[in-house]
């Protein structure tokens, strides 16, 4: 069974602070999940990708699977998101996340009173990012770190500009009220 936390594959110690990183600053929606049709670990980016393989907020399947009409019902069945093994079963009622008997386990002792879409919440942004190029992952790092600056830079302008239209506000009215 692979390794449950924090990653799914074994990384260098310079692309594993990368993606520590990158996990630190969210950029938006992406992840890498067990298809359930094919069994392949496969991945998603933006919005647009996670409607598209979730259809309906369900199991997740491949953009290459979802295009083959019956790819579901012609399928082997479902997957372990962990082990990619077969799995029947999902986390409970409304539950997505398929596991085998063993990664349940494995998982219940790890994170104990979480659900398996709690628990592996982690897992699928993490497994996009181990399955992405060194260089990838480097200009990711960048650009998020850039996004994050600007952001902070606009807060605190718009905070700069708030609290000087509230003196003129504050201005104007004591003038009023002086007059």
């Amino acid at each position: 069974m692979p390794e449950l936390f924090p990653g799914s594959t074994p990384q260098s110690a310079y692309r594993e602070s990368l993606i520590a990183s990158i996990l630190e600053k969210p950029f938006g929606i992406y992840g890498a999940e067990v298809c359930q049709a094919c069994g392949k670990v496969k991945t998603f980016h933006g919005w647009a990708g996670a409607m598209a393989t979730h259809r309906g907020g369900g199991a997740f399947v491949c953009l290459d699977c979802s295009r083959v009409p019956g790819a579901m019902a012609a399928g082997r069945g479902n997957f372990c998101e962990i082990c990619q093994g077969p799995a029947w079963e999902t986390d409970g009622p409304g539950g997505r996340k398929y596991l085998c008997r063993p990664c349940r386990a494995a998982l219940g002792r790890a994170r104990p009173g979480q659900r398996a879409e709690q628990a592996l919440a982690h897992l699928s942004p993490r497994r996009n990012l181990e399955l992405r190029a060194t260089e990838d992952l480097e200009t990711l790092d960048f650009n998020t770190e850039v996004m994050h600056l600007e952001e902070e830079q606009a807060n605190a302008q718009a905070l700069q500009r708030r609290q000087e239209l509230e003196s003129e506000a504050s201005a104007r009215l004591g003038a009023r009220h002086r007059s």
